[in-house]
């Protein structure tokens, strides 16, 4: 799963961000709904947004073939 950045060279860089945080639930009293929200990111790569975390996709469950 890849997405594309700027670079410090102003190219385009695939980047994978398949590790991702669960948000399953509120911190809302009395809300029990269960959501299926995720981050996708990467670690960060010095070329790119000088090394901070990168975030792919903030959102529901994204399917993708292996």
């Amino acid at each position: 799963m890849t997405y594309e950045f700027i670079n410090d060279s102003n190219a385009k860089e695939q980047v994978c961000c398949e590790p991702h945080l669960k948000l399953g639930q509120s911190d809302e009293s009395g809300d029990n709904h269960y959501y299926f929200n995720r981050i996708y990111f990467h670690e960060g790569k010095e070329n790119i947004a000088n090394g901070k975390i990168l975030i792919g996709h903030i959102g529901g469950h994204i399917k993708f073939n292996k």
